[in-house]
C-alpha cells in the first residue's frame, strides 16, 4: 500500500536534504580551494591566455588532473551520499520484501559518466579563470603605463608584465573563496539531483521485479509503462541539465506539456503550460515532481500511473 507525506514529513525531508546539499557543498568548497590556487599560480606565472596555451606547457596537466580529481571525488561522495539518503524513505517497503540495494555500489559506466562530466567541467573552470586573469591582467597594465608614462615604459616591458602578473595573482587568490562557492554550488547541485533521481529508480526498478509474480498482469502493465515513461522522462531532464550547464548567464526553465483529451485525469489538464526553474519540482495536485513520472519527492502513484504528459526544456 503507498502512502502519502505528509505536509510535516515533506517539510522534514525538505530540510535534511538541503542539510545535505549545504554540507557537500562546504565540503567541496575547502577541498577545491587548493587546486584553484595552483591554477592561478601557473596562469600568471606563465602569462597563458587560452587553454591550448596551457595545454602545451609541460605542468598544465597535473595542474588539470588535480581539479579533475578534486571534482570527481566529489562527485561519487555525493552521488553515494544522495542516494542513500533517498532511499531511506523506501526502507521499510524494502525490508519487507527481502530487498537490499547497495548505495555504495558505482557501477562502470557510471563512473566513466563522472570522469567525463569532471574533465568538461575542469576545462569551464580553467578557461573561465583565464578569461578573468586576461581581462584583469589589461586593466592592471593600462593603470600602471599611465603611472610610468613618464619613463616611456611599454606594455611589453618586464617591469610592467612582472607587477601585472602579481597583482593578477593577488586579485584571483583573493576571489578564491567566492569562486570555490560558485562552483560547490553548482556541481553539488548537478550531482545531488541526479543522484537522487537514478537511486529512486533503481528502487523502483528492484520492487518492481519483485512485484512481478504478486500483482496481475493488468497491474503489471501499467506498473511497466509508469516505468518507461519515468525512465524516458528521466533521460530528457538529464539531457537538459548537461546541455544547459555548458551555457553560463541564462536562467533555465521547463514547462509541463500534458495531453489533451479525454483520458488526461483532471490534475494533469491543470498542470499543462505550468512553468517552473529547472531544478525546482512542478506542482501537480497535491504531488511534487521534478518531470512527468519523477517518484523523487514521493509523489502519489496516481499521478505517475499511465502518465503520457512531456516536459519542455528551454
Amino acid at each position: 500500500m503507498r502512502t502519502t507525506l505528509s505536509h510535516k514529513q515533506r517539510l522534514a525531508f525538505a530540510r535534511k536534504d538541503l542539510q545535505l546539499k549545504l554540507a557537500y557543498e562546504n565540503q567541496l568548497e575547502n577541498n577545491i580551494g587548493e587546486p584553484l590556487e595552483r591554477l592561478y599560480k601557473f596562469v600568471c606565472d606563465n602569462r597563458l591566455n587560452t587553454i591550448d596555451c596551457c595545454r602545451a606547457n609541460p605542468s598544465f596537466g597535473r595542474v588539470r588532473d588535480s581539479i579533475v580529481k578534486c571534482l570527481e571525488q566529489h562527485y561519487k561522495s555525493v552521488w553515494r551520499g544522495f542516494k542513500a539518503f533517498n532511499n531511506k524513505n523506501f526502507q521499510e517497503r524494502l525490508q519487507t520484501k527481502g530487498i537490499t540495494i547497495n548505495d555504495g555500489y558505482i557501477s562502470p559506466q557510471l563512473e566513466r559518466l563522472l570522469r567525463v562530466r569532471a574533465e568538461q567541467q575542469a576545462d569551464l573552470i580553467i578557461q573561465n579563470s583565464l578569461d578573468i586573469a586576461k581581462s584583469r591582467r589589461a586593466e592592471i597594465v593600462a593603470t600602471l603605463l599611465q603611472t610610468y608614462i613618464d619613463d616611456y615604459i611599454d606594455e611589453q616591458d618586464e617591469r610592467v608584465q612582472e607587477r601585472a602578473g602579481n597583482e593578477t595573482l593577488l586579485l584571483l587568490l583573493a576571489a578564491i573563496g567566492t569562486r570555490a562557492a560558485l562552483i560547490a554550488q553548482v556541481e553539488t547541485g548537478y550531482a545531488g539531483e541526479t543522484a537522487k533521481l537514478i537511486g529512486t529508480l533503481e528502487v523502483r526498478d528492484a520492487l518492481l521485479a519483485e512485484a512481478a509474480g504478486e500483482i496481475s498482469e493488468g497491474q503489471l502493465g501499467t506498473d511497466i509503462r509508469t516505468a518507461l515513461h519515468t525512465s524516458e522522462s528521466l533521460e530528457d531532464f538529464l539531457d537538459a541539465i548537461d546541455d544547459f550547464d555548458l551555457i553560463e548567464d541564462r536562467d533555465f526553465k521547463k514547462e509541463w506539456n500534458a495531453i489533451m483529451d479525454s483520458k488526461t485525469r483532471e490534475t494533469h489538464a491543470e498542470a499543462d503550460g505550468q512553468v517552473q526553474p529547472l531544478m525546482s519540482p512542478f506542482e501537480v495536485g497535491d504531488s511534487l515532481l521534478m518531470f512527468p513520472g519523477d517518484t523523487s519527492f514521493d509523489a502519489d502513484f496516481s499521478e505517475i500511473a499511465n502518465c503520457r504528459c512531456a516536459a519542455m526544456y528551454y
